[in-house]
């Protein structure tokens, strides 16, 4: 049981990020800038994590992490 819970969290998750991806590619146009794979630092004392980052202008408008180097 607890299998099955880990890979229905792993699929949702799956899902999540194919849509966050197909999101900043779709509203690419809508950014002055986006940094596909960084490492993000937040500030706050947790681990980096990849994330891809849109940025307009002088402002970092969406951070959408990534599960894998390569996604």
């Amino acid at each position: 049981m607890r299998n099955h819970r880990l890979v229905l969290v792993l699929i949702a998750a799956a899902l999540v990020t194919l849509s966050w991806q197909a999101g900043i590619h779709s509203q690419a146009a809508a950014f002055d800038l986006v940094i596909r794979g960084g490492r993000v630092v937040d500030g706050t004392g947790n681990p980096w994590f990849l994330a891809d980052v849109g940025i307009k202008g002088d402002t970092i408008v969406a951070v959408r992490p990534r599960l894998e180097p390569g996604g």
